[in-house]
């Protein structure tokens, strides 16, 4: 016996809202991250140290920040748990951005 399906095979307008918010917020996080790469290999042109100085510091901070992140969104609720990492990972870009604003204009004058 073949199993039931009920409605349509799309889904529907919450579902589809919920995926597309998600990939518009990864897809804004990604091209964040690509473009302060590219600012900082033009910012410092003729090396690749402080990109890969940048790219160490994150793997690093996955690494050793991934398990303190694992067991306190367990201890959460998972809702309360997504406004936190949302709100994190759109501060981390605020600051990174200021950040490198701050060492373009330190290095124009």
């Amino acid at each position: 016996m073949a199993p039931r399906t009920t409605g349509s095979c799309f889904p529907g307008p919450v579902v589809r809202d919920v995926y597309l918010i998600q990939l518009l917020a990864s897809w804004a996080i990604r091209s964040s991250e690509f473009s302060l790469v590219l600012f900082l290999a033009g910012t410092f042109p003729g090396t690749l140290l402080y990109v890969s100085i940048h790219g160490i510091a994150r793997s690093l901070a996955a690494v050793l920040l991934g398990p303190w992140v694992g067991a306190f969104v367990d201890r959460q609720d998972r809702l309360s748990a997504m406004h936190r990492a949302v709100f994190c990972q759109r501060a981390s870009v605020v600051i990174s951005c200021a950040l490198m604003l701050m060492v373009r204009r330190m290095q124009h004058s």
